[in-house]
């Protein structure tokens, strides 16, 4: 059992290759052995996702906006995760 309360939020983050998926695969897969439901959310997906809705074509050309842009986009998707009931 790993103790967590339910409808808990989980941030995971670190450089690339440092274990994040595997790490996050691994607990997914110990909370649906428990019957508990999961739900994971790439931030860089979901950053991407929202770019694309203002005409950012991909992952690279979001590379290559101005960090104050980049610092806009991460702005606003700390306020559409704290909507979310799970994550």
């Amino acid at each position: 059992m790993l103790g967590l309360v339910d409808s808990k939020k989980v941030v995971i983050v670190g450089i690339p290759g440092v274990g994040k998926t595997s790490l996050v695969t691994k607990l997914v897969e110990l909370i649906t052995q428990q019957s508990k439901t999961v739900s994971v959310h790439s931030f860089g997906t979901v950053m991407l996702e929202e770019a694309m809705k203002n005409g950012i074509k991909d992952r690279d050309e979001l590379r290559t906006l101005p960090i104050e842009k980049q610092q806009e986009l991460q702005k606003m998707l700390q306020k559409i995760f704290q909507t979310w009931k799970t994550m």
